[in-house]
């Protein structure tokens, strides 16, 4: 019997089957279709779901080279109540994934995290940024962060200056002009960035976290030195002035 006649002959059994026929006829040639549109259905749902209640970012930290604690989540929680930070509808992200240390991750995993950390920077991302004495050099003196005295109140000045960490803009400037020059490996002779007194141009980019500090003790960082520093484009200076304050109280 030809295909055709015989594909006629079924459906019209299945047309004057009982409704048990029909649903098994229905079952064995559209399974699948119905499995692959309950799938989609559920991606689109799930989707929905995801992008309805994802929060709006008011506040976002990279901690450079650090682990959470196990009360860093509690400790995040008293910066948003701090800052009143309504968390119904914001956020303040505290993060730890990026790790650029030749101690730890081969070449090819610390280049990937640099462009990440440069690329969170460029589109305005990042709002402050801490890590270890070592890793913050590269980035203060790339003219990245905050002239903290264009950004901190009298008032904070005052407070805070003991704790500045400094950079000498002159350097900062060769730097620049050495980068078009790829085969010139420039490294300036840095100054103590706790010593302005002995630069030409000092500049206060970042502030070192005081020994007893509440931050520390809820995430662990590469050395006891930590900087704190707030880049020159963020989107949210008031907030990132009030973390200031909030981790040096």
């Amino acid at each position: 019997m030809p295909v055709m006649d015989e594909f006629q002959k079924e459906r019209d059994a299945v047309r004057n089957g009982t409704p048990k026929q029909k649903l098994s006829y229905f079952v064995y040639y559209y399974k699948w279709y119905v499995i692959a549109a309950v799938l989609i259905l559920l991606a689109v749902i799930s989707l929905a779901v995801h992008f309805a209640n994802q929060k709006e970012t008011a506040f976002y930290a990279c901690l450079l080279n650090a682990a959470p604690g196990e009360n860093a989540k509690q400790y995040t929680q008293s910066f948003t109540e701090y800052a009143g930070i309504d968390t119904d509808a914001y956020e303040a992200d505290f993060d730890t994934s990026i790790i650029i240390s030749e101690t730890q991750g081969n070449p090819e995993t610390l280049a990937a995290a640099s462009q990440q950390l440069m690329i969170y920077i460029a589109a305005g991302n990042l709002d402050v940024m801490l890590t270890d004495t070592n890793s913050i050099r590269h980035y203060a003196n790339a003219d990245l962060f905050y002239d903290l005295r264009d950004f901190l109140t009298p008032e904070q000045l005052k407070l805070y200056e003991p704790y500045f960490y400094y950079v000498d803009w002159s350097v900062v400037q060769e730097l620049k002009q050495s980068m078009p020059d790829s085969e010139n490996d420039f490294i300036p002779a840095y100054p103590d960035p706790r010593k302005p007194e002995e630069m030409e141009q000092p500049v206060p980019v970042g502030i070192f976290l005081k020994k007893d500090c509440a931050l520390t003790d809820n995430y662990y960082f590469l050395s006891d030195d930590v900087v704190l520093s707030v880049l020159s484009n963020t989107g949210h200076p008031q907030t990132a002035s009030r973390f200031i304050d909030f981790v040096m109280q």
